[in-house]
């Protein structure tokens, strides 16, 4: 995959759109809002298969960075599909209760759905698909709900492996009146914040693996519990009633079969992307503390109030009990992220260091083309390369714009060839030649990348910088 450059990701409203079909039918896109710079990977495979089952006459087109920099990105995004400002969305199961849903509640209790094998058998039962008809009070369709990462816990500063740990420290979230009331029965307090903010006054930050390595936080933190499962964060697929009531019974039944086609190569994808992540943390130093027996037991105790509340609903109480009774036959306990043989940073290099370019815009297009690159500087975009310990990352910077990454992984360096390995399950693995002055990193005959990749590692020399 290539870096950020390559993507066009336009983030403005747009009404539900056709264009020219197949087979004589009309392709009726829907416009979908995600708050990623890219778009995850359970989404894309439920997007795909939309395609597949509607013969093409059905597209989704995502807007990605929606509502980006935003605290209340996901009840914002509420409110735009409600109004119509976008055709679909999702949002994660967690903020619906900031908008008056409270079915999920069941789902997310901590530390309940600790594994990937129990999510698999909580939706193969069927029990998000029950709680989905609870947003039909907020005058939004539900469409379905896909399976999500393992959420973790990430401490700054010190391990948080029990209440005593947790107690006065500050930890993120994304918005959620249940995840506040967990972190507070742990004795810390909560801070909602945008996607992939930092990490500035924090103590730590419920988050899943994948975002931790790719918002690369193991530069300011220094600690994921590698056994504390907090909860998983499924997606919650949203369309607005003007959408709905522009298609018919077959293209509804479409966008909710193509669902389910999704579940059991989603949640074996998403064990793969922790899997991955892990090790790239582990090559970067991060530390994977494992919370023992009793310290699992004292977490547990700690929230009985909030199981308590919850269990008020019968409804919740229900799907508290089934949840509970499919986690006695599944026993297969939280699953642990660690870092194999002890983990720990990986070997330096001659080329570890902070390298920045500037690449001018139609760069990448001449690459894939075959034209010579523009010669007028243009919008240009600032890519920063990060080696260390074995770990790369490729982000992009604009005026204006937050930092994002374009590309995560690991590199290995054999005389004059580096060898570049995405993080993702289905990622590229790449082979350049390098040269180095001491100041400029220069890359040639890439080999195993697409065309945008070439524009992005090797139109221009790689010069150091100061560390970040």
């Amino acid at each position: 995959m290539a870096g950020l450059i390559v993507a066009t990701a336009a983030c403005g409203p747009q009404s539900l759109d056709r264009a020219g079909g197949n087979a004589g039918k009309e392709t009726q896109v829907l416009t979908f809002a995600q708050p990623n710079g890219e778009v995850p990977v359970q989404l894309q495979t439920w997007a795909d298969n939309v395609a597949r089952r509607s013969g093409g006459t059905l597209r989704i087109e995502f807007k990605n960075a929606w509502r980006d920099g935003e605290a209340d990105f996901e009840t914002g995004t509420v409110r735009d599909v409600q109004e119509h400002k976008v055709d679909m969305a999702w949002v994660g199961a967690r903020v619906l209760d900031k908008v008056g849903v409270t079915s999920f509640q069941a789902l997310l209790a901590p530390m309940l759905v600790d594994s990937y094998d129990l999510e698999a058998k909580v939706f193969e039962a069927g029990i998000p698909g029950q709680m989905l008809q609870g947003v039909d009070a907020i005058d939004v369709v539900g469409i379905g709900v896909l399976p999500g990462p393992l959420r973790r816990v990430l401490g700054v500063r010190k391990p948080l492996v029990t209440p005593a740990a947790f107690a006065g420290t500050t930890v993120a979230m994304q918005d959620s009146a249940l995840t506040a009331t967990t972190l507070k029965a742990w004795g810390a307090d909560s801070k909602a914040v945008p996607s992939g903010a930092k990490l500035d006054g924090l103590d730590g930050y419920e988050q899943q693996l994948d975002s931790i390595l790719g918002n690369r936080y193991v530069k300011t933190a220094h600690y994921v519990t590698a056994n504390v499962n907090l909860w998983p964060r499924p997606l919650v697929l949203l369309m607005s009633k003007d959408t709905d009531k522009s298609l018919d019974d077959s293209q509804r039944k479409t966008l909710r079969d193509a669902v389910a086609d999704g579940l059991s190569p989603t949640v074996d994808a998403l064990r793969a992307e922790d899997k991955t992540a892990t090790s790239s943390l582990c090559q970067a130093g991060m530390k994977f503390p494992v919370a023992s027996t009793g310290d699992l037991a004292e977490l547990r105790r700690a929230v009985q109030p909030v199981y308590d509340q919850l269990g008020t609903n019968e409804k919740t109480k229900t799907w508290l009990a089934a949840i509970e009774k499919l986690k006695t036959t599944d026993a297969s306990g939280p699953d642990a992220a660690t870092c194999v043989g002890g983990g720990g940073a990986g070997p330096q290099t001659a080329l570890d260091g902070t390298y920045e370019q500037k690449l001018v815009d139609g760069a990448v297009v001449a690459a894939c083309t075959g034209t010579a690159p523009p010669r007028s500087p243009g919008d240009e975009a600032t890519l920063i390369l990060e080696l260390k310990n074995g770990t790369v990352t490729q982000s992009e910077r604009r005026p204006g714009v937050a930092e994002e990454i374009g590309w995560s992984g690991t590199f290995r360096v054999f005389r004059d060839q580096i060898q570049l390995i995405e993080d993702r399950s289905t990622g590229s693995r790449m082979t350049a030649t390098w040269t180095y002055d001491g100041t400029r990193l220069t890359l040639t005959h890439l080999t195993g990348g697409e065309c945008g990749d070439v524009g992005v590692w090797t139109t221009h020399p790689w010069v150091r910088v100061a560390e970040r």
